[in-house]
C-alpha cells in the first residue's frame, strides 16, 4: 500500500501545505491564512481541519498517511516543543502533540529555516550535497543548517538563529528587535528591516526617492526601485546585501558548507541580490572559503514544505 506524507510551513501571514508521495512528488499544494488571534491558539486546529478536508478530496484515510511535518519560525526542542515563535504568538507550545491529538497522524515539528535547507538538499539547489546552509530572508532572517545530511538543531533548538546575531552598525539600528534587544541582523537585513531603513530615509530624513509619498511599500518594490536607479533604494539594498554577506562569511568559517543557499521572500530580487551578496562575500570571507558557492533557492517558497515532508519520510 502506498503511503503519503504532509509538509506544513507555518508563517506569520499564511500557512503553506503540501501532500507528497514518499518519493518526493508534490501531489497538491495549498495555503490558508494564519489566524494570529488569541496568541495563535487556532493555528494548529485550522491547519488540521484544512489537511483533513484535502485528504477527503484524494480519498485518503489515516492509514494512508505516514505523518505530518511542520516548520515553524522559532526554536524547537524535541520535535514538539516550540520554545518561542514571536511572529505566531507562541511560547512553550506543544504543536506536534496538538496536531496528533486532532488528526491521529504522527507529527514532528522543526525550525522552518532548517526544513527549508533540508528541502533544498532533497529536491533543490543543494541536491547531492551533504553539508549546506540556507539563509532565509523574509519577515525576519533565519538560517537552516544541515551537516552530513542531518538537520542541526542545537542543544536549545536555536542552531541557525543568525537573525539575532548583533552585528549592525549603530547608524543602522532602528527600534528594538522582536527578541527585545537591539542591533540584530534582521533589523536591517530582512524584508521588514529594509522597509524600515527606506522609511527612515524618505520620511524622517526627507530624501527624494521614487518611493516618497507612498503610504506603504514592500521590500520587492524597494528592490525594483533600486534596479531602476533609485539612489535611496539602492543604498538600503546595498546595506542589506553587505550584512547578509557578512553573515555568510561567518557561516562559512564556522561550518565550511559545500554551498550556501539564499531563500525567503526577499530572494525574489534574483540576480541583483545574489550577485551583490557574492561580490561582498568574496571581499569578506576567509581566503580558502571565498569561492564557496552562493545560490538562490530553487524551490522558492515551497522549500519549507518539501523539507517538512522529507523529515517525515526519514523518520
Amino acid at each position: 500500500m502506498e503511503e503519503y506524507c504532509i509538509g506544513v510551513d507555518i508563517g506569520g501571514t499564511d500557512i503553506k501545505c503540501g501532500l507528497f508521495t514518499l518519493e518526493g512528488t508534490l501531489l497538491s499544494r495549498w495555503e490558508l491564512p494564519t489566524d494570529l488571534s488569541d496568541s495563535g491558539s487556532h493555528i494548529i486546529s485550522d491547519t488540521a481541519a484544512s489537511i483533513m478536508e484535502k485528504l477527503k478530496g484524494f480519498h485518503l484515510t489515516e492509514s494512508d498517511i505516514k505523518g505530518v511535518g511542520i516548520g515553524v519560525p522559532g526554536p524547537v526542542v524535541g520535535k514538539d516543543m516550540v520554545e518561542v515563535a514571536v511572529n505566531l504568538g507562541w511560547k512553550e507550545y506543544r504543536a506536534a502533540r496538538e496536531m496528533e491529538q486532532i488528526t491521529g497522524f504522527w507529527t514532528s515539528v522543526a525550525n522552518d529555516a532548517n526544513l527549508a535547507a533540508l528541502g533544498e538538499m532533497w529536491e533543490g539547489s543543494a541536491a547531492g550535497c551533504l553539508n549546506a546552509a540556507m539563509i532565509t530572508i523574509g519577515t525576519g532572517v533565519g538560517c537552516g543548517v544541515v551537516v552530513n545530511g542531518k538537520m542541526a538543531d542545537g542543544f536549545h533548538g536555536c542552531a541557525g538563529e543568525i537573525g539575532h546575531i548583533r552585528l549592525l552598525a549603530p547608524e543602522d539600528i532602528i527600534g528594538v528587535c522582536g527578541c527585545g534587544r537591539t542591533g540584530c541582523l534582521e533589523q536591517a537585513a530582512s524584508g521588514n528591516g529594509i522597509v524600515k531603513l527606506v522609511k527612515r530615509e524618505v520620511i524622517d530624513r526627507k530624501r527624494e526617492s521614487s518611493l516618497s509619498g507612498l503610504e506603504a511599500f514592500s521590500s520587492r518594490e524597494i528592490f525594483d526601485a533600486a534596479k531602476a536607479g533609485d539612489p535611496v533604494a539602492a543604498e538600503c539594498c546595498e546595506k542589506l546585501m553587505g550584512y547578509i554577506a557578512r553573515a555568510c562569511s561567518v557561516i562559512a568559517c564556522v561550518l565550511d558548507p559545500e554551498v550556501i543557499i539564499i531563500g525567503g521572500g526577499v530572494s525574489g530580487a534574483g540576480d541583483y541580490l545574489i550577485d551583490g551578496i557574492r561580490e561582498r562575500f568574496r571581499e569578506m570571507a576567509f581566503p580558502p572559503l571565498k569561492e564557496t558557492p552562493i545560490r538562490i533557492a530553487a524551490l522558492g517558497n515551497k522549500a519549507g514544505i518539501y523539507g517538512a515532508a522529507k523529515m517525515v519520510r526519514d523518520m
